[in-house]
């Protein structure tokens, strides 16, 4: 069996075995108190070769260049300097290359949809670098360390503990925040073994469709203005600081802008809404008298304490609710 015919039955396999699991993704974080000055350099000089490439690549035609290249041109003030590609590996560049092109195909459907749209811009810096193969781009040596391609040495992080000893390891992502390195680390899981593991630990809370329902009903009776967000509003799409639009896989636990936000996807989309939320509110001024918010905020009690594994308590004193999980 020739090497593209064993590559092609190994996709298919994997294709097969990911219908019957889970994605999840975990965030590990570097422990810069035990990198090296050398490991620290190589480390940020393999950001700047990442920007580098990627702007030459939009520079260039992203369809059409070749991943494999050891140098790119880079523009210093007004001339062109010639930079080696010494840390940035082929499979790093090439995934570099498929986010570009990615940018690319979703800007045209934007356009083809009626969208205004312009140019992918040059990057003054570059947050994140996928690196595609565990195993080769990276690997996780024990509960401790990892190695990172063409970096030397081992890397201190923290926080593989709770990645499962069951989960399959996939793809990963390094990313530089706030002067801090992360890597997002993508793993599959059987249905069976996360629901073997919820059950053990006695996480998995059964749906309470009345509870619920009376609870959006406590809601919309409530004293306070209750505001509904239009389910087409893009909360997951959009960035909520520059409020710009990306598509965003389902696998994909981080959101990442170019204007430089990287937050929890849920927290991204937790202050969409928010924000949506009280653009819509009216300015008219609303008068309750204080037995009508009382009897709100009980009501609001009952319904919250008929949640499973959720304990709720009226401070009475202001007339406030607190949810306590």
């Amino acid at each position: 069996m020739s090497k593209n015919e064993t590559i092609k039955n190994t996709l298919k396999q994997t294709k097969e075995r990911r219908k019957e699991q889970a994605c999840r993704s975990f965030i590990v974080k570097v422990d810069k108190s035990h990198l090296s000055q050398q490991k620290l350099d190589n480390l940020n000089k393999l950001f700047l070769e990442a920007k580098w490439f990627y702007n030459y690549a939009i520079a260039n035609d992203p369809f059409g260049l070749d991943y494999k290249i050891k140098s790119v041109m880079v523009k210093v003030k007004d001339k062109f300097e010639e930079r080696p590609l010494t840390i940035l590996s082929s499979q790093m560049k090439q995934e570099i290359l498929y986010d570009a092109q990615d940018s690319i195909i979703n800007l045209s459907k934007k356009k083809a949809n009626g969208g205004k749209v312009g140019q992918l811009k040059f990057k003054s810096y570059t947050q994140s670098i996928p690196l595609k193969q565990f195993g080769n781009t990276y690997k996780i040596i024990n509960g401790k360390y990892i190695k990172i391609q063409n970096i030397k040495g081992l890397i201190k992080v923290h926080g593989l503990a709770q990645i499962p000893e069951y989960a399959e390891i996939a793809n990963a992502r390094l990313i530089h925040k706030h002067g801090d390195y992360f890597l997002r680390i993508v793993t599959y899981a059987f249905k069976k073994d996360l629901a073997k593991e919820e059950k053990e630990k006695g996480c998995s809370v059964p749906e309470d469709n009345s509870a619920i329902g009376g609870l959006i009903s406590a809601l919309e009776e409530r004293t306070h203005t209750p505001i509904a967000v239009n389910r087409s509003f893009p909360s997951t799409k959009r960035c909520c600081i520059c409020h710009d639009i990306k598509v965003i896989q389902l696998n994909d636990r981080l959101y990442v802008c170019e204007c430089g936000n990287i937050m929890n996807r849920d927290f991204n989309s937790a202050n969409n809404i928010l924000d949506e939320g009280l653009f819509s509110v009216p300015m008219d001024d609303r008068d309750f008298k204080p037995a009508e918010t009382m009897a709100a905020t009980l009501k609001m009690l009952g319904y919250f304490r008929a949640i499973p594994h959720v304990k709720a308590s009226l401070v009475s004193e202001t007339g406030s609710l607190t949810a306590l999980a």
